[in-house]
């Protein structure tokens, strides 16, 4: 009766009692059993990883490893069995002050290890008992050095500080220290909350700053793909412009050389033609053909003349073409009298032609009867030899006239084009027997002095 009185007055006294004082005094210490016997059987066995401890009448008799020993009945006694592997202590939760000023909840387990079975048997009565009480005196003293967040932060250092200040006592009692870890560090309510507000602004703060590093590194490399874009058109633009002024100066130095090319090209061809030129022309015959070349000349300078114009001034043979080359190669205008009367008829047709093609058939027609034969167009007659002046022009005679009227009436009449053809045939065939006249004037003009000779 009296023990049970006593127990619900402890009972009472600790309802009552602070909640630190209720937090230190429901504290408890999770123990390996402690002391451990075993009854002796003559015929003892000791399993791997424990150790006997012997007393022979009360007295320590010695230890007794992995293996079978016998022991004297009722004078010798296993006082103790010793487990000699690593165990482990929990510490439950207990209330410490942080250096701050807050009151948090802190657990931890101890690893130890028997290593000096006579001090754990002799050195203490509960030798894993007296590590789990300083352990947590050794715990409480290491957070009162540390703020809230040190504790936090900062847990590695916190359980080498704390296996430290173990390790120093439990020596004494046989038992190494192998490790200790803080299991969970929990504040009251309200620093609870407050650590949570904080965090959460903590994380939006961050947020925020990543958002505003983020789009500062977009914008920085937006920039820069601007700049980058911009410089490579810039490099572009010069590569064109370069390019071009290198094709042009190509193309004009090409030009350059075309045109050079083809000066001396036609410096060469000129030289080669003058060269045949001069090459025909040493001979009789290249006389004669240069003769026909002047005249052929001459007939389509003065029926060009008279397409634009209608007065046409022929001189006489000495002024012509005829009358020039025959001068130069017979030595006088009598020779080529013939000559010079037949070309200046083919080139009376042929302007009169090139008149009417200008301006029409019966334009042409009525002009050549209005105007009639000019004197300044008359030629000297056909004769076989220089009897006549140099400057005097011979009238036509009535052939020639007939001839004349014959052919302005075929020009006259001449309605298409087909006429105009004939009378340009006409006017070649002219010019051919023009040709001949002259070949045989000069023929005519050699003959007398080969006989002299």
């Amino acid at each position: 009766m009296i023990s049970r009185r006593l127990a619900s007055s402890a009972r009472q006294a600790l309802s009552l009692a602070p909640a630190g004082a209720r937090a230190l005094s429901a504290a408890r210490v999770t123990t390996p059993r402690w002391p451990r016997s075993k009854l002796n059987t003559v015929l003892n066995i000791v399993p791997q990883g424990s150790v006997h401890c012997v007393e022979r009448l009360g007295r320590f008799a010695g230890m007794r490893e992995a293996g079978w020993y016998l022991a004297v009945p009722f004078i010798d006694s296993v006082a103790y069995v010793i487990d000699t592997r690593e165990q482990t202590i929990q510490i439950e939760p207990s209330v410490c002050v942080t250096q701050d000023n807050v009151s948090v909840h802190l657990d931890g387990v101890v690893f130890v290890q028997v290593v000096d079975p006579y001090k754990a048997a002799y050195g203490a009565t509960e030798p894993f008992k007296a590590v789990a009480q300083h352990a947590q005196s050794v715990m409480r003293t290491a957070i009162g050095q540390r703020t809230l967040d040190e504790a936090f932060h900062d847990r590695v250092r916190l359980n080498q500080d704390i296996q430290t200040g173990i390790a120093s006592s439990a020596e004494n009692w046989g038992l190494v220290v192998k490790r200790y870890e803080v299991l969970e560090i929990q504040p009251d309510f309200a620093v609870a909350k407050a650590m949570d507000l904080q965090a959460t602004a903590e994380r939006r703060r961050r947020e925020k700053v990543t958002t505003a590093e983020a789009e500062k590194r977009a914008a920085v490399l937006e920039a820069e793909g601007a700049a980058e874009a911009t410089e490579r058109a810039a490099e572009a633009d010069k590569r064109s412009v370069v390019l071009q002024a290198e094709a042009q100066a190509e193309s004009v130095r090409l030009a350059a050389h075309a045109a050079r090319e083809s000066v001396v090209l036609a410096a060469q061809a000129e030289a080669e033609a003058l060269a045949s030129v001069g090459q025909v022309l040493s001979g009789d015959d290249g006389v004669k053909a240069a003769g026909v070349q002047l005249a052929r000349d001459y007939m389509r300078m003065m029926g060009e003349g008279m397409s634009k114009s209608n007065t046409l001034m022929i001189g006489g043979p000495g002024s012509s073409a005829g009358g020039g080359t025959a001068g130069a190669g017979a030595g006088g205008g009598g020779i080529l009298g013939g000559f010079d009367e037949a070309l200046a008829r083919a080139v009376v047709l042929a302007a009169t032609a090139s008149k009417a093609i200008g301006e029409g058939p019966s334009a042409a027609a009525s002009s050549a009867r209005r105007e009639g034969p000019s004197p300044e167009a008359a030629v000297a007659p056909r004769g076989s030899g220089p009897t006549l002046a140099p400057k005097q022009a011979a009238r036509p005679t009535a052939s020639d006239r007939v001839a004349d009227q014959r052919r302005r009436a075929r020009i006259s009449s001449a309605a298409d084009s087909d006429a105009m053809d004939q009378v340009l045939r006409d006017a070649r065939q002219e010019v051919d027997n023009a040709m001949k006249a002259k070949e045989a004037a000069i023929s005519r003009a050699a003959r007398p002095s080969g006989k002299s000779a």
